[in-house]
């Protein structure tokens, strides 16, 4: 599996390091992706980065 700092999505700050439970977040929506959604698995991490760097960014612009 890749960790999410090896992956590269474009405009998405992807040089933060993730927090271990962000980690487990993205690991478990690309696993749901991918077997659930029939998503291949370089995909379906791709997807899930985007979906756990944009709620990070949500949560951010959240607080202030």
């Amino acid at each position: 599996m890749l960790w999410a700092g090896e992956l590269e999505i474009q405009d998405v700050p992807v040089n933060e390091k993730l927090t271990p439970a962000q980690q487990e977040e993205f690991e478990e929506r690309a696993a749901i992706l991918e077997f659930e959604g029939g998503m291949s698995r370089e995909d379906a991490e791709k997807r899930a980065l985007e979906l756990t760097l944009a709620k990070i960014k949500k949560a951010q612009s959240e607080q202030g």
